[in-house]
């Protein structure tokens, strides 16, 4: 599958990005019908601790980033990209994220095209 998204800043493409790649529907489906169970015993929930999970706790997987044509490794900062650089932001997964950056795209890939003006730096 690939989306291309076009003509709006790059911070929008991002999280746009990112939310498709986590399956952020699915997991806040699965919270909401958790968080809206009726409790029926006062007293079991006395005895259990309280676990609480946010989205600073849990670290999710990230995709690879290719900028022009470069690999970005894990410390790239996307939003380091000034928007009036973006020419194309391209979110693929499954087998054509594969086809193209192989086991490091398995959580999906992100190809950002920009004019030439803007050289990333690969670390």
């Amino acid at each position: 599958m690939s989306i291309t998204l076009l003509t709006t800043p790059l911070r929008f493409h991002l999280l746009a990005a990112s939310l498709l790649l986590a399956g952020f529907e699915a997991h806040a489906q699965s919270f909401t019908r958790a968080c809206m169970m009726p409790v029926t015993n006062v007293d079991s929930l006395k005895r259990r601790p309280l676990r609480m999970i946010s989205a600073s706790s849990v670290d999710p997987p990230k995709p690879l980033f290719v900028v022009n044509g470069v690999p970005m490794g894990p410390a790239f900062q996307p939003e380091d990209i000034p928007g009036r650089y973006v020419k194309k932001v391209e979110v693929l997964t499954g087998t054509s994220a594969a086809a193209i950056g192989g086991t490091r795209a398995a959580n999906g890939l992100i190809l950002i095209t920009t004019t030439r003006r803007y050289k990333p730096v690969a670390n």
